[in-house]
């Protein structure tokens, strides 16, 4: 990753984590997610998304941490109130490939082991999974992981082992 900074996340960076969310799903090829899921998993960058997302950062009810460099937002994750698991990871499309990724991730397994976790898990969408095993994570149990009320995404149960961080 380019020289940046990745610190958590206000809720004045709300609409940038809801706009990086959105251009990263739209970008996902994957053939298990077809354009009608992808439009459904991308939330639209409205008032009521945005505003439930400056919401959840202030309530902390999710650890929300973002990437920048220069002002550009790069991505964003979080990591649930306790810090076991990996709820959201995303790298804007553009910056795929480009170790923003990894910067993250130690970020994120940092932050959860600091706050006294011993293993990391996530649901990883079908076309991140080589990420997460490129990371140290591991699994391969399905899970459906709902993206709307009336709708869900095909992912992979994974989790990393933090005892040697």
């Amino acid at each position: 990753m380019p020289t940046g900074v990745i610190r958590p996340a206000t809720p004045k960076d709300a609409e940038l984590i809801v706009t990086v969310h959105r251009g990263a799903v739209l970008a996902v090829d994957h053939p298990s997610y077809g354009p009608e899921i992808l439009e459904a998993w991308a939330s639209n960058v409205d008032d009521a998304t945005v505003g439930a997302m400056a919401t959840s950062i202030d309530n902390v009810s999710e650890h929300a941490f973002v990437a920048q460099f220069s002002g550009v937002t790069l991505g964003w994750f979080s990591l649930t109130d306790d810090g076991s698991h990996l709820r959201a990871f995303y790298v804007a499309a553009d910056y795929h490939g480009r170790g923003v990724g990894k910067a993250m991730m130690a970020v994120a397994a940092a932050g959860a082991k600091s706050l006294e976790n011993d293993m990391l898990t996530t649901h990883a969408s079908l076309n991140s999974v080589e990420f997460y095993r490129s990371q140290g994570f591991i699994g391969e149990e399905p899970v459906e992981v709902p993206i709307r009320k009336d709708r869900s995404i095909g992912a992979i149960a994974m989790s990393l082992d933090l005892t040697g961080l």
